[in-house]
């Protein structure tokens, strides 16, 4: 069959065209560094792609609800260490106290350090994370006590404490009981009302009552034990939020692994096919011109 020069100059123009195209996607893939960026590049593994970055963004939130819980729980764990100090404190005060040889001056004047000990478990009860109290069991922007030491809620029916996801199908509790820790529950007949506590001791050492005192001892262990309990439980709680933070990061990285082996391009394949199309496209360029002379080139 005769190939005539219309068919030679057309088959020319298509051989150029298409070098030309696949000169301007490897270019596009060596800038970019992506071998897939519209879903027409690859339908299927653009969908796949789609999916892990979904799952990606998933397991993100959960990071983010765990680091968030990791900071009010080791706010919390901070500030129930400190009462736990506090308590130490005033059971040592006590226990001198109730000792008869003392006087009333020296039993007033501890009346004013217990005084200021309470007000002292008061702030640590009132601790925050940003704008929220981490002992918050019904509104997280309200105190769990009053400037006076009253529980702001029912303490009987609302003891649970927050949680939020931190993975598929599991929640993790982010805040630690300040009705645990401080109050006394119906529910729990050896809980005591912490603040209360220390202001029977305080008002026995103003009246220079060392039986009085004394009765106040038991009462202040048993503070002092939910404190601890408390701050036990909120271990427990930073260990599981610990547990999911490595969860969530391995997770995370997982997809962002997976989603980049599909959409993104080996750069030394890259640029070795960016140097073949570029040397494919001089070489139909070079054969048209003998070929058809510069009438080609001057469409071109």
């Amino acid at each position: 069959m005769r190939v005539t020069e219309s068919q030679l100059q057309s088959l020319a123009l298509r051989t150029l065209s298409d070098n030309r195209v696949r000169l301007l996607d490897a270019q596009k893939t060596a800038m970019t560094g992506r071998r897939i960026d519209t879903p027409s590049d690859d339908p299927t593994a653009s969908a796949r792609a789609r999916l892990l970055g979904a799952l990606q963004t998933e397991s993100e939130g959960y990071l983010s609800n765990v680091e968030y819980g990791e900071l009010r729980l080791r706010q919390a764990e901070i500030a129930l260490s400190e009462g736990s100090s506090v308590l130490v404190r005033v059971k040592e005060l006590a226990l001198a106290m109730a000792n008869e040889t003392m006087s009333a001056q020296q039993r007033a004047g501890t009346a004013i350090e217990v005084d200021e000990l309470r007000r002292s478990l008061i702030d640590l009860a009132g601790t925050k994370q940003g704008d929220e109290f981490v002992f918050a069991n019904v509104d997280s922007t309200s105190a769990l006590v009053d400037p006076a030491g009253n529980f702001t809620y029912d303490v009987d029916t609302f003891f649970d404490v927050r949680d939020v996801e931190i993975g598929s199908s599991a929640r993790g509790e982010i805040s630690a009981s300040g009705a645990h820790a401080f109050a006394q529950r119906a529910v729990d007949p050896n809980s005591v009302d912490v603040f209360k506590v220390l202001e029977d001791l305080s008002t026995a050492l103003t009246a220079n009552d060392p039986t009085g005192v004394r009765a106040q001892i038991d009462n202040i262990d048993q503070a002092h034990n939910q404190v601890v309990a408390e701050r036990s439980k909120t271990g427990i709680r930073l260990n599981r939020l610990s547990l999911a933070h490595e969860s969530a990061v391995q997770a995370k990285d997982l997809y962002v692994l997976l989603e980049s082996d599909l959409v993104d391009a080996d750069a030394a394949e890259a640029f070795t096919k960016l140097s073949l199309a570029d040397t494919a496209l001089q070489a139909a360029i070079a054969v048209a011109s003998r070929l058809q002379g510069s009438t080609l080139l001057n469409v071109l």
